[in-house]
């Protein structure tokens, strides 16, 4: 039996591609540590922009959506895939419950 990991294969684009976006991440780091690169839900920003609550709803709710579509096609093969699947599931959703409260 094959394992059942998906990985992405090494072609030059993927490697630029991530390459790129880890180099964006270790670019990011000291822009926010300097206060460069707040977003406007950051619990650090001045009392502008979205409340900080409905931003996190936001960060946390497409995570969600964009797991339950990429995983629907891998639910029916293996039942690791289902357990991880209602790990990640179970993680954002109780980040998305009640985010205007309080």
């Amino acid at each position: 039996m094959e394992p059942f990991i998906i990985l992405p294969a090494w072609t030059t684009g993927n490697i630029i591609l991530y390459g790129y976006l880890a180099l964006m991440a270790l670019a990011v780091g000291p822009l926010e540590y300097f206060g460069q690169a707040m977003m406007a839900y950051s619990k650090f920003r001045p009392a502008q922009g979205l409340h900080p609550r409905l931003g996190m709803f936001i960060l946390y709710f497409l995570p969600l959506v964009a797991v339950t579509i990429s995983a629907l096609p891998y639910l029916l093969i293996h039942p690791s895939f289902r357990i991880v699947f209602a790990a990640v599931f179970i993680h954002f959703a109780k980040r998305c419950s009640n985010p205007l409260s309080a």
